[in-house]
């Protein structure tokens, strides 16, 4: 996986020498500091055009996203390419006392470790379907001036155009970028196709990890999102059971 092409995607006031130091091969992909100073600002720029319309990623056809607390097991990156997904990534889980082992899969998957179809989100992001429906807009507009509220205001005003449109959705919506391209996109754009459960478990696991175990059978996945903050005891049993290099890390008993 190392002498794949990498792009470090990092804010233009950022150093990246101590990364570059470990993937030799990376390139960096600075972008203004204002898409990456908060979590919110970085799901506004994952939702926008501008990462996906890279002169950087052209000529590719697809992106894997790989958070820094993500590690992958297996170098699988050719055959997912091949699945027909347009966005694959951890399965989302919900305690359910009739699941296996009381966790539920979701429909949608986590942004952190995800595979997109770089085809596909530039279609979504140069869209001029609305998302943000009129109605809310006029409530928006009504109650800024005739209750004076600014703020609705302000929001009615950039939902009017171009806020409301799915090409500038990132001037506006405020959730997860995956939750953006999982659960929102796929209601307005039934082309656009995400992986389901049972396809995501086999790529990435993040919460519900002995549950994804069992549902997959024992096999480890592609790889792991968040592996620090969900099961870590058992994550990084996984990991070392992959020959990943472990050492220096350990879990609070």
């Amino acid at each position: 996986m190392a002498e794949r092409p990498i792009l470090l995607v990092s804010p233009q006031t950022i150093e990246t020498h101590a990364y570059r130091r470990l993937l030799p091969n990376a390139c960096d992909l600075k972008v203004p500091p204002r898409w990456m100073e908060s979590i919110r600002a970085y799901n506004r720029m994952m939702i926008s055009p501008m990462i996906y319309n890279h002169r950087l990623l052209r000529g590719y056809s697809h992106m894997l996203l790989h958070e820094p607390d993500a590690v992958l097991l297996k170098d699988e990156l050719d055959h997912w390419s091949t699945e027909p997904y347009d966005f694959i990534g951890s399965p989302w889980t919900r305690v359910d006392a009739d699941a296996l082992a009381g966790v539920a899969l979701c429909q949608g998957a986590n942004g952190g470790l995800s595979l997109t179809n770089l085809a596909a989100m530039r279609w979504v992001t140069s869209s001029w379907l609305r998302w943000h429906s009129w109605r809310h807009v006029f409530g928006d507009l009504y109650c800024g001036l005739v209750e004076r509220n600014l703020p609705k205001l302000r929001r009615g005003l950039v939902a009017a155009y171009p806020g409301g449109l799915l090409r500038g959705a990132y001037r506006l919506y405020n959730t997860g970028w995956d939750i953006f391209f999982t659960s929102l996109v796929p209601s307005l754009l039934p082309e656009f196709r995400v992986a389901p459960p049972n396809v995501c478990v086999r790529f990435g696991w993040e919460t519900g990890t002995y549950a994804c175990k069992l549902y997959n059978n024992g096999d480890p996945p592609f790889g792991l999102h968040a592996w620090t903050k969900y099961e870590p005891a058992l994550m990084l049993e996984l990991m070392q059971s992959m020959g990943v290099d472990c050492s220096g890390y350990e879990t609070a008993s």
